[in-house]
Order: structure tokens, then C-alpha cells, then sequence
């Protein structure tokens, strides 16, 4: 495709690169980069497995979901890495944020990541999708968040399928 540079953001993807055995197929986990000439690369990019990395795409963010940003151009409450490359956050009232803000905002988020893999078509999410992805599509059925989310994966599909019938 190009020059550019792209990273898994799903959990997995299978990426043809070169080795010294020749040409293969590869297993790259979260977070590796993909080469801009790998054939699958657009497939990737369209099913959402690969972005371009610090691209608009991303908003400046990588598949880790760190800023790529220069910390000059950053907010003071945006998360950011020390000098050691450990996450930390700088927030403007200069009190860290209690656990259970801290536990919400991570329910949030991982809410969100759910949420952005269902299909939008609204159709069921495909049987390979993971537990939270399925009670985010029971939700936007009209279920319960909390009665949905104590439910296995196994139990939401079946759920589901009887819905559909």
C-alpha cells in the first residue's frame, strides 16, 4: 500500500512478510507494526485490525493507547510516560484520581472498545467476538448492563440465537 507505518490494534492478525525461509505467513499479536507492502494490509485496515500509526486514524494514539504526540503539545491532564517509560498521569488539581473513579473510567473505556466491534448493521456480533462485545449487543436490544454482563459468552450467543429465530 505505501511507505507508511501500521500496527495491530486487534488482538491478532495473520501478515505475510518476508524471512529467511521466504515468503510466510505470520502471526503478529497487538501492537506490532505491519509492513506497508504486506497483500492483506487492506483487508486489515478495513476490518479494523490494523491502523496507521499516529495517523488521524488513531487520533495520535497507538495500539497501546499511548499518545504519539510531542508531551510539548499536550495537555497537563493527558496520560503520558515518564523518563522510565512508565505510564503516568498529570492531573491539573494535582490529586490522583480515587479507585473508584479510577475503576469506572476503565469500565468506560473497555465499554467503548466493546462497543466500537459490534457490527453496524446490527447485526450479531461474529462467534469469534468476545464476551463484552456480545452484552453490548444484548444491551442495545434492551438488556440489562449488569444482569448481562454476569453471563457467560457461551449463554449470550445462545441468547442471541434464540432472538433471532
Amino acid at each position: 500500500m505505501s511507505d507508511a507505518t501500521y500496527q495491530i490494534v486487534g488482538e491478532c492478525a495473520y501478515v505475510s512478510t518476508d524471512t529467511p525461509s521466504g515468503r510466510t505467513r505470520v502471526l503478529l499479536y497487538k501492537g506490532a507494526l505491519v509492513p506497508g507492502n504486506a497483500p492483506e494490509l487492506k483487508h486489515l485496515l478495513d476490518t479494523g485490525l490494523v491502523v496507521k500509526v499516529g495517523g488521524d486514524e488513531t487520533g495520535g494514539v497507538n495500539a497501546d493507547g499511548l499518545t504519539t504526540i510531542e508531551a510539548d503539545d499536550l495537555d497537563d491532564d493527558v496520560p503520558r510516560r515518564d523518563s522510565d517509560g512508565v505510564l503516568t498521569s498529570t492531573y491539573s488539581s494535582g490529586e490522583q484520581p480515587t479507585g473508584d473513579q479510577s475503576d469506572a473510567d476503565s469500565a468506560d473505556s473497555k465499554r467503548a472498545a466493546a462497543q466500537a466491534k459490534l457490527p453496524k448493521d446490527g447485526s450479531m456480533p461474529h462467534p469469534n467476538a468476545g464476551q463484552p462485545v456480545w452484552v453490548e449487543w444484548h444491551v442495545k436490544q434492551g438488556g440489562d448492563y449488569d444482569d448481562l454482563a454476569k453471563q457467560d459468552k457461551a449463554d449470550l450467543v445462545k441468547l442471541a440465537q434464540q432472538r433471532q429465530q
